[in-house]
């Protein structure tokens, strides 16, 4: 697994979408889609996908054709949207550990994604419709697979 770069950031005061090349982010693993060329991302059932990864076997393959490049991916049980998104170019992924003074129902950390410098939301919107097409298809087949192991447990 990729190791993702903490977001060093102590200004608590400025809202996150305010950040020039915000894009979204993470908080407790729901997604917060803050520009157009994440929203393909809407349309796969996350919570699911994730769930059923943790009882397959892990890593899973599967692989991608962005505009520039070919990238095959291992996704394993722990993942999260954001380690899907580290691959896309362009994208900046960053943690975010939370303001540490944030009292203990402020959720837990997340992750930012940003543009990366000289690179525009059109571009980096085809290749986050080839990841979301690879992984709708994974998703498909995980949750058939787990369906079929659920079945298999109840007998």
């Amino acid at each position: 697994m990729r190791e993702i770069p903490t977001w060093h950031n102590d200004d608590y005061e400025t809202a996150i979408e305010e950040y020039p090349g915000y894009i979204g982010h993470t908080l407790d693993r729901d997604l917060f889609v803050g520009d157009k060329c994440l929203e393909p991302l809407a349309e796969i059932p996350w919570r699911d996908y994730l769930n059923a990864l943790v009882e397959l076997d892990s890593p899973r393959k599967i692989q991608v054709s962005f505009r520039d490049e070919t990238v095959k991916l291992e996704i394993y049980d722990n993942y999260e949207v954001a380690y899907f998104l580290d691959y896309v170019p362009g994208i900046k992924v960053l943690r975010d550990s939370g303001n540490p003074d944030a009292g203990p129902g402020a959720g837990s950390a997340g992750f930012v994604f940003f543009l990366e410098d000289n690179v525009s939301g059109q571009g980096v919107a085809e290749d986050v419709r080839q990841l979301c097409t690879a992984v709708k298809q994974d998703s498909a087949a995980a949750l058939r697979e787990f369906e079929v192991l659920l079945a298999e447990e109840q007998q």
